[in-house]
């Protein structure tokens, strides 16, 4: 799989900076700890658990709650760019990362 990563732009606006292998980003990734906002699914409790072994704050959202902040087509910039903006929200819902066993 592939993820989009979005950085933040001065002003409020992100912008793309490519696509990256999933494994790959878990190795070299970003440096030093940061926000990370992702979709809620099937896969994402174990990209939560592999990012904050890396020290990264992870934050987990329902698809619903995300949906509103996307502005135009639906493709993965615009879902990404929707997700940066959902999760620096302060009254955003979130979801705990549940564990292997649960």
């Amino acid at each position: 799989m592939w993820v989009l990563i979005m950085l933040p732009r001065f002003g409020g606006t992100y912008h793309a900076s490519g696509y990256q292998n999933r494994s790959r980003h878990c190795e070299v990734g970003i440096s030093g700890p940061c926000l990370v906002g992702i979709e809620a699914c099937a896969s994402s409790h174990h990209w939560s658990r592999e990012l904050k072994a890396l020290e990264h704050a992870v934050r987990l959202m329902p698809p619903a709650y995300v949906k509103p902040y996307v502005k135009r087509l639906k493709n993965d910039a615009t879902d990404a760019e929707a997700v940066c903006e959902a999760v620096t929200r302060a009254n955003m819902r979130f979801v705990e990362t549940k564990t292997p066993d649960a």
